[in-house]
């Protein structure tokens, strides 16, 4: 991968991450809470990641995943490593903030043994379900962005007949919900396959990606991407005669578009850093999986304790001690993935020479 983009690409994580850690970080301070409201900026870190995501995925499948199951146990070690753990202190917290206020439990307990099954195997938004660990609801973007890979392996790896029928088998499994997004994901896939193709000089491509970025924040100033949401009802109605509830499309295609552009400028730019700014940034980045999901059951259960919200000193302090938690934890979890490779390997026997990519 080109060295100067990979490290814009891991910028990127960062600052998505924080898109989102800041804004649920919100609930600890009313003023900010008002203006994020407003910006909507959760949504953006999650288009980030998911066309950083496509373009990732299909790097690892055409450079490094010679098989199938070479995928299937990177993908299955890098997800479970963060999404046990994340539906763990999703439980632990919506126990602890319901006996600390003497609420009743969520519905899930009743029937861990239904719903635990719909977490782990990440169908929780199939179709009309809607379904996320209690007390952890970012866990809702595992749920489109393992089909996702499933997609995408189904069209990269299998050859010969079966290809597309099960591509369309797995597409009308998951349903309209997921498949709105999928775009996004597509988007960075491609810009994998196109990025040699679109030539752009350094300088050129400095300007534009200096054009996107300041773009970026026109829209949310303006909130030209919410005006685009109020005609999301129309389109999702026209599309499925309102049996589903709209997601919001059109502005998360503008906001995606934006980031293509952003990327494709990226990637001709040549940006350099400092070989210790580099690992800085990589070493940041791999905290950025534990950040997005173990965040929201932490702020959960302190809330809980610390109900007041108009104070930016308690905000900044709950967020300082919270990423100094979550630090701990993902050097248990996110940055031990090794273990779970090494365990899903011990399952694998054989692979199937349909899913070879050398098969003819």
């Amino acid at each position: 991968m080109n060295p100067y983009f990979s490290i814009y690409l891991e910028i990127a994580r960062i600052i998505a991450t924080l898109i989102v850690f800041l804004g649920h970080g919100k609930m600890f301070y009313q003023p900010l809470a008002e203006h994020l409201d407003v910006t909507n900026l959760g949504r953006d870190g999650i288009i980030i990641f998911f066309i950083l995501s496509g373009f990732v995925i299909t790097w690892c499948a055409n450079e490094r995943d010679k098989s199938v199951i070479d995928f299937a146990i990177n993908r299955a070690s890098r997800i479970y490593s963060v999404a046990i753990p994340g539906i763990i202190l999703g439980i632990a917290a919506s126990l602890f903030v319901s006996a600390y206020i003497s609420e009743d439990i969520s519905y899930q307990f009743d029937k861990p043994w239904i719903y635990l099954p719909i977490y782990l195997t990440f169908t929780g938004d199939l179709w009309n379900l809607s379904e996320t660990p209690p007390g952890n609801f970012p866990y809702w973007s595992l749920n489109y962005e393992v089909w996702y890979y499933a997609i995408f392996a189904a069209f990269f790896y299998i050859r010969g007949f079966f290809r597309w029928p099960v591509v369309f088998c797995l597409m009308m499994l998951v349903g309209p919900g997921i498949l709105s997004l999928f775009p996004l994901w597509i988007a960075g896939s491609l810009l994998y396959y196109l990025r040699n193709k679109i030539r752009l000089s350094t300088s050129i491509a400095r300007v534009i990606l200096a054009f996107t970025l300041g773009l970026i924040i026109i829209v949310k100033i303006t909130a030209v991407d919410n005006t685009l949401d109020q005609y999301n009802a129309v389109l999702w109605g026209f599309l499925f005669n309102n049996e589903f509830e709209p997601p919001l499309l059109l502005g998360d295609y503008f906001i995606g578009l934006i980031v293509f552009i952003n990327f494709v400028a990226a990637y001709n730019a040549r940006l350099s850093f400092h070989i210790k700014a580099d690992n800085l940034i990589k070493y940041l980045a791999s905290f950025s999986f534990s950040f997005y999901l173990f965040h929201l059951p932490i702020f959960t259960a302190v809330q809980a304790i610390v109900p007041f919200n108009d104070s930016l000193l308690v905000c900044l302090f709950v967020m300082a001690c919270s990423s100094v938690l979550i630090i701990c934890l993902a050097m248990q979890t996110e940055h031990r993935k090794g273990s779970y490779r090494a365990f899903f390997r011990s399952l694998v026997i054989s692979n199937p020479p349909i899913f070879r990519r050398d098969h003819k």
